[in-house]
């Protein structure tokens, strides 16, 4: 397995828990989640998808 295969998954798969962490606590609260939570959830997931995007293209980016 190449360096750059391995180096994705330690950096992404931290991320993943995360954001299926905090997917399944909105599902789970769902309708009585303050409109306030709801967003900061929301933001939580919109910051991790942005974090998992930039490591893909520290990755993918120009070899040395």
């Amino acid at each position: 397995m190449s360096d750059v295969v391995v180096s994705r998954h330690d950096l992404r798969q931290p991320l993943n828990v995360i954001s299926l962490a905090v997917a399944n606590l909105r599902a789970r609260l769902g309708p009585r989640l303050e409109q306030a939570d709801a967003d900061y959830l929301n933001e939580k997931l919109d910051r991790i998808e942005q974090q998992l995007a930039r490591a893909s293209d520290l990755l993918n980016g120009p070899q040395v």
